[in-house]
């Protein structure tokens, strides 16, 4: 892959429960993490490394708002009781955009607002 200005390349979020954080999104998406020290860890899927997450402090941390990941599942409809069933919040119903597909907002345990995405319902 070619990495030209533009494309994603990165991504990490914070969390203050760095344990519970990794557990639901193991759960949610299928991550494993590899530590990077004490308060930071990669994100992987397979073999590839796609991001991280780092741990913040309580009193400081803010969720994110502004930046809108979206991650690949194969059904919105099914990953929408897995992400409650984990603890996360859902936002909305999912949307249907046409022939790209549909979409999920969700909350995951620290606030953090990201979205599923997949080609069927």
């Amino acid at each position: 892959m070619t990495l030209e200005t533009g494309c994603f390349c990165w991504f990490d979020f914070g969390t203050t429960d760095a344990n519970k954080a990794m557990a639901f999104y193991n759960t949610v998406l299928g991550w494993t993490f590899e530590s990077m020290g004490t308060e930071y860890w990669m994100i992987k899927v397979g073999k590839d490394t796609i991001g991280g997450i780092r741990k913040e402090s309580t009193t400081t941390f803010k969720p994110a708002e502004g930046f809108q990941a979206y991650f690949i599942v194969p059904s919105c409809k099914e990953a929408r009781s897995v992400v409650t069933k984990a603890g996360g919040k859902l936002q909305g119903e999912t949307v249907a955009i046409g022939e790209h597909g549909h979409f999920q907002l969700f909350h995951d345990l620290d606030g953090n607002r990201l979205s599923l995405w997949s080609q069927k319902p």
